[in-house]
């Protein structure tokens, strides 16, 4: 039974690589119906593939939230497998979600240092992510950038309402009611 599912599933994969995405992507859902009607319960993990190749397949075909959920589908089969992790990425980089994809290429490479695919992607993603991105995100005019440094000027200080910070007057006002209330100091001599 074994070697009748490799076939099966080699035979498909000659689709994904002749170009034939669409066909591709039929052979893989139909491999998939026919493994989930014989297994009753979860997918082996060895399965993950078929899931990362469909999710190949509707990437190619721009059905790039639905790749999304095969990637994932393999990813919670193998879930330390950089390259799905990396596959996840590049789908969040066609749709524009840079942030995301960022995330994910970090990810795969904390699996799989040296994935030069994950590393020429982070380093491209992130030169284009500075770029496209503004330096300021609030509405930009020209009133909203100062020529020169604002002089700082400190709000008038109200005794009556903040405690917080004696003002000069008051903490004169407490030494000489210190030095008025100190006894008289006496001298003592003793002598052994």
């Amino acid at each position: 039974m074994r070697s009748e599912w490799t076939g099966i599933f080699e035979c498909r994969l000659t689709g994904l690589i002749g170009c034939r995405h669409q066909k591709a992507e039929q052979f893989f859902v139909e491999a998939l119906d026919k493994i989930k009607r014989v297994r009753r319960g979860p997918i082996p993990s060895r399965w993950a593939t078929l899931w990362n190749n469909l999710g190949h397949a509707r990437r190619k075909l721009k059905k790039l939230d639905e790749a999304l959920e095969c990637h994932n589908e393999a990813l919670v089969l193998e879930p330390r497998k950089s390259s799905t992790i990396s596959a996840i990425a590049y789908v969040h980089v066609l749709k524009g979600n840079y942030s995301n994809a960022i995330h994910w290429f970090h990810k795969a490479l904390s699996l799989k240092r040296d994935d030069s695919f994950s590393t020429t992607m982070l380093n491209y993603i992130i030169e284009l992510w500075a770029e496209e991105m503004p330096a300021y995100e609030g509405k930009f005019t020209q009133t909203s950038c100062p020529d020169g440094i604002p002089k700082f000027e400190p709000p008038p200080h109200n005794s009556s309402t903040d405690q917080s910070v004696p003002s000069t007057n008051s903490i004169q006002d407490m030494s000489q009611e210190i030095n008025e209330t100190q006894h008289d100091t006496f001298e003592m001599n003793i002598e052994m």
